[in-house]
């Protein structure tokens, strides 16, 4: 069953194998061992850290059923917390310039339309779900794999087809 759950993991997320290591605290060849079926069964420590850096579901960890993602309601992810600074930590700017980025990038990839005050509203909530689930102290490859998994998540739900009620426009 193992096996199985990594590589929804992997494609879900749009993670290569290497990002997921990263992401979990593994090295990659740990990572290919649960993906091959070689190792049967994750540690507490790899569990948790699908849980809180992906928002993974740990009944879903455990029995493959139901909604991958914490929030997964009809297909909608949890909307994140705003971050707050009570640690005093400093925010990190060229990685949030980097989601908003990968916010802009995904509109445009869709061909979706979105101004830049809503794209930085977008961007906001993607750094602080990132930042609440990694916390202010995580490094540069677990920022980034992050990040990767939210724009990929960004661009599925902007794919979606649109349903008629919402398609429609006021003139």
């Amino acid at each position: 069953m193992i096996p199985s759950l990594i590589h929804q993991i992997l494609k879900s997320c749009g993670l290569k194998q290497q990002e997921l290591a990263d992401l979990m605290g593994v090295n990659l060849q740990r990572v290919k061992r649960l993906a091959g079926g070689t190792v049967q069964k994750m540690t507490r420590e790899e569990s948790e850290a699908l849980v809180r850096k992906l928002n993974i579901r740990a009944d879903w960890l455990l029995t493959g059923k139901g909604p991958m993602f914490d929030g997964d309601h009809a297909g909608e992810d949890a909307a994140p917390r705003s971050p707050s600074s009570e640690d005093g930590e400093d925010w990190k700017p060229d990685f949030m310039g980097r989601v908003l980025e990968g916010v802009v990038n995904a509109y445009r990839e869709s061909g979706a339309r979105i101004g830049m005050r809503d794209a930085g509203k977008q961007a906001m909530l993607i750094y602080a779900g990132i930042v609440e689930a990694l916390g202010y102290s995580a490094d540069s490859k677990e920022l980034d794999a992050a990040l990767k998994v939210e724009v990929h998540r960004l661009r599925q739900s902007l794919s979606r087809p649109v349903r008629r009620d919402e398609s429609k426009r006021s003139a």
